[in-house]
């Protein structure tokens, strides 16, 4: 009976014993591949702009983040439809290749500095660098790109005519239209991209409404000194019966 117990005794040692090794073990091998991790890769729980790119090299989280880039879309809408997409790469957008590798390889040497062994998640605003082809943005944003989507109307200028009706000169206001004007489309677009990509560079598409901000404005608007000339005109009319009955007629 006491050899009975002795043996399992000694078993029962022998298997915590191998437990404390497998634990030991593990946790060496746990350790090691954190070092890895936090070493050859970006980390664990990282991300840029909000993209996760935990456990990739530089190279790897520099084509992840290029690819997202290039895939954000553009979307215009108009009058509660949308009317016309773009991709960033279709617009002829991309990131600089040397600062973002260069920003990746400084935010890889801050995080390898010290060891953690449960990491939090964290997100980074790194340091990036626009291109744009301007021949090729153009082309994108040409007013062309929006002519089957809507009817579109001419602006009219503000101008001033003899009203037969009654009987004197009016002024008769501008009119917008909603013609695109592609330098004003431009500026929308590129001040509205820079506002967005300051917070949301990689992972949320833009959404851009089209109205009078980027319509052809008429080239003559109504002013004080056109309603200076009508006031000027209808005394004349006053002053001169034979013209007056004149205009009547005409």
């Amino acid at each position: 009976m006491e050899q009975k117990k002795a043996l399992n005794r000694k078993k029962l040692k022998v298997i915590l014993v191998i437990c404390i090794v497998m634990i030991v073990t593990a946790g060496i091998g746990l350790a090691v591949y954190i070092h890895h991790v936090d070493t050859v890769t970006l980390g664990r729980k990282v991300s840029v702009y909000r993209l996760d790119v935990s456990k990739l090299t530089v190279e790897e989280a520099q084509q992840k983040i290029s690819e997202a880039f290039q895939n954000k879309k553009i979307t215009f809408h108009e009058d509660g439809k949308d009317v016309y997409n773009v991709s960033m790469e279709q617009l002829g957008y991309s990131l600089d290749q040397d600062i973002l590798k260069s920003a990746l390889e400084t935010l890889k040497q801050e995080r390898s500095g010290t060891f953690k062994l449960f990491a939090s998640q964290r997100d980074y605003k790194i340091d990036y660098q626009i291109i744009r082809d301007e021949a090729q943005e153009q082309a994108a944003l040409s007013a062309d790109q929006f002519l089957m989507k809507k009817d579109r109307t001419e602006p009219e200028d503000a101008h001033i005519r003899y009203s037969k009706k009654k009987q004197k000169y009016v002024l008769v206001k501008q009119v917008p239209g909603n013609q695109i004007d592609e330098n004003r489309l431009l500026s929308y677009v590129e001040e509205t991209l820079d506002k967005d990509f300051e917070t949301e560079l990689l992972t949320s598409d833009v959404k851009m409404e089209l109205n009078e901000e980027v319509y052809r404005q008429p080239d003559i608007e109504e002013s004080g000194e056109m309603k200076q000339k009508v006031k000027k005109l209808n005394s004349l009319l006053q002053k001169i019966p034979q013209y007056n009955s004149f205009l009547s007629v005409w």
